[in-house]
């Protein structure tokens, strides 16, 4: 029994907020792996909108880009994918459009994909579940070496942060 109070214990606790310093190396150790646009994509999502994990994994094309591929200035979170159930409207500020335009741009084939495809694909080009994502952000964190940080972690830095330009490396 108290093996099972610990567990909750640890599994209440919130998500560690990033110090400026460690989002970079973050960013840095992504920059190293072997699908770094997605993962870098996944990361921007969380912590320059706010965006809940199964909310990223639910993204397709359609809520991100227009029908002539260019990037949309807000971001349309589809109540299908929100915990609420409710659909809203996430405004675009510059930094968040210029990484999904480098994202368009290092995927490719990305502008002849279905507009209603998944945004962010696994390794075997399937969509991603929220629990895959969760994993995939958490194992992220653990070989930036970042204890205590998980998929939430971004949510909670872009709740805290008045997001300055040029914070992170291009």
């Amino acid at each position: 029994m108290q093996q099972t109070a610990i567990n909750h214990e640890v599994s209440m606790r919130q998500a560690r907020v990033l110090t400026d310093p460690e989002f970079k190396r973050l960013l840095a150790v992504v920059a190293q792996r072997k699908h770094a646009a997605r993962d870098r994509m996944a990361l921007m999502l969380s912590h320059l909108a706010g965006l809940r994990v199964g909310e990223i994994a639910g993204l397709i094309l359609r809520d991100v880009f227009e029908a002539n591929g260019d990037v949309r200035e807000q971001l349309r979170v589809r109540a299908s994918i929100t915990k609420g159930g409710q659909e809203r409207v996430v405004f675009m500020g510059e930094r968040l459009r210029k990484e999904i335009e480098r994202y368009r741009d290092a995927v490719p084939h990305i502008a002849q994909r279905d507009a209603d495809g998944p945004l962010l694909l696994t390794q075997k080009h399937t969509v991603f579940s929220p629990n895959t994502l969760c994993q995939l952000m958490g194992q992220l964190y653990r070989v930036a070496g970042l204890d205590g940080a998980s998929s939430h972690s971004g949510r909670r830095w872009f709740i805290t942060h008045d997001v300055a330009p040029n914070f992170y490396p291009a």
